[in-house]
């Protein structure tokens, strides 16, 4: 049964314009994962290409030498890691000769991971992650001067620009997880990872963290983010059990140019979003 997240794959280039200046006025922002790679180039706030792929890194290797725009030379590089494995760790008691530590007590060790970590000012915290060796040695290859953070650590400062006196529930979907965060006035509540494999995964996550944290799924604002159609399996879901269902939207510093502005603005929100939460 199909449940909703989008297997579409974008290709979209505003020639007119990238060949308007030298390459070194644009910036590239990549989103890398085992599973998948996406990018955009921008000049400024205005996002002028984007382009995804589904297939695994072993695929990607191939793609990379070859391809006309990931080569160029850029005014900047930022790469988000969509590793499943993190921890937030308050800064009081963050050490960065810990960083394994703090993986391993969190997660079951499966495969070799480099620890690395982010400083998320806006909360006080580290958000400490894994980096697998394909990825790491993907990186080293094409982009060794890319400024490197976890997807998670975009999502958090992002979200929590858009301030609000009432609790909100955000819901980032991807292709076998979901992220959820939770904010309210004070700031942020919760981020967590779960693996879902169906639409009624989907749900019961939700519904458990609204009852680990005394949310009335009646009244708490749910947003949803990252490539999911609608209608879906996951869609209709949530919108039988959580009465205040909407699709995020852009923030305003983030503009499409118009020949690719056809993606909607809740799709690849973390990879467009990079370049305000460096």
């Amino acid at each position: 049964m199909e449940i909703g997240v989008s297997n579409t794959t974008h290709s979209l280039f505003d020639l007119a314009a990238l060949q308007q200046n030298a390459n070194e006025q644009y910036h590239l922002s990549i989103q890398l994962g085992l599973n998948g790679f996406s990018f955009c180039i921008r000049k400024d706030n205005i996002i002028l290409a984007i382009e995804s792929y589904h297939h695994a890194l072993s695929q990607l290797e191939e793609t990379l030498k070859n391809h006309e725009w990931i080569n160029k030379k850029y005014a900047s590089i930022q790469i988000n890691i969509t590793a499943r494995k993190h921890t937030l760790i308050p800064a009081s008691i963050f050490d960065t000769k810990e960083q394994k530590n703090y993986l391993q007590f969190n997660h079951n060790r499966s495969e070799k991971l480099e620890a690395v970590s982010d400083r998320l000012k806006q909360i006080e915290a580290f958000q400490v992650y894994g980096i697998t060796v394909p990825e790491q040695e993907l990186i080293n290859t094409f982009f060794p001067k890319a400024t490197i953070r976890h997807y998670g650590s975009t999502l958090i400062d992002s979200i929590l620009q858009q301030k609000s006196n009432t609790p909100q529930i955000y819901i980032h979907i991807q292709k076998k997880s979901i992220d959820i965060l939770v904010c309210n006035e004070k700031g942020l509540q919760l981020f967590n990872t779960f693996k879902h494999q169906s639409a009624e995964d989907f749900i019961y996550y939700t519904l458990f963290v609204c009852e680990q944290l005394e949310l009335n799924p009646d009244e708490i604002d749910c947003c949803l983010l990252g490539e999911i159609d609608k209608p879906s399996d996951i869609y209709d879901l949530a919108y039988k059990y959580i009465r205040n269902i909407r699709f995020i939207k852009r923030n305003e510093n983030v503009q499409l140019s118009p020949v690719i502005n056809q993606i909607p603005e809740h799709f690849y929100y973390s990879l467009l979003h990079q370049h305000l939460c460096v």
